[in-house]
């Protein structure tokens, strides 16, 4: 890292990032596709969905039935989503960590905004981030840059390379390579070798842990420095 990549703050991605709720987002999906009278998504299926927010889409899978898919899909969220969130190995310390070094956070998902403001509620985090954007609240979604710079304006921020965006997908990336800031892959001991040669990350860091160890290191050898 150069000196002026240190993050002034760091955003984060949700699903896949901090949580997991893969299984449970392609029970609700394939929840859709039954009462639609559609064959199921298998995972690989869902994986190449998974780049679009909800509202993107089904309005290409659905077409003219789009408003009654999402209804439906709304209906099954809101009845079980809460009950399905896995916290991904050493995120709620990187989220501690980032607090103690007073690094400022925030939020951005292609999760429908309403779900995802209640499930980082039903987790406690709300206190982590200076503000959470999830699929809806601005004009476009993941890849577009807009949900990073409302989330950058709403923490009083500037897009630039000291703004850090960590996510898990080819979205995040693409997302934070259109804003102005710098990507952060985290991988979570996938093979996803084809997301580095191919949108090209400026960091890659295996889990949650190596991030935090290095905001640390970095930040120690700042202070030895003076």
């Amino acid at each position: 890292m150069m000196n002026d990549e240190f993050p002034k703050a760091v955003l984060f991605d949700w699903d896949g990032t901090l949580v997991n709720t893969l299984s449970f987002l392609l029970m609700a999906h394939n929840h859709v596709r039954e009462q639609m009278a559609l064959s199921p998504w298998s995972v690989s299926e869902f994986k190449s969905h998974v780049r679009y927010s909800s509202r993107e889409l089904y309005a290409t899978a659905y077409g003219d039935q789009a408003g009654q898919a999402m209804e439906t899909l709304g209906v099954f969220m809101d009845e079980n989503h809460l009950q399905s969130i896995d916290i991904l190995p050493d995120a709620l310390e990187l989220l501690e960590c980032l607090q103690e070094q007073d690094i400022p956070s925030a939020l951005i998902s292609n999760k429908r905004h309403d779900f995802l403001r209640k499930e980082v509620s039903h987790l406690g985090w709300d206190h982590f981030f200076k503000t959470t954007i999830g699929a809806g609240y601005a004009e476009k979604d993941k890849p577009a840059p807009d949900p990073l710079l409302l989330a950058l304006e709403e923490c009083g921020l500037t897009a630039g390379k000291d703004i850090w965006y960590v996510g898990d997908s080819e979205t995040d990336i693409c997302a934070a390579h259109a804003a102005g800031c710098t990507a952060i892959l985290v991988r979570h001991h996938h093979d996803n070798e084809y997301l580095i040669e191919e949108f090209n990350p400026e960091f890659v860091f295996d889990d949650c842990k190596a991030l935090q160890n290095s905001i640390l290191s970095y930040r120690q050898r700042l202070v030895e420095k003076g």
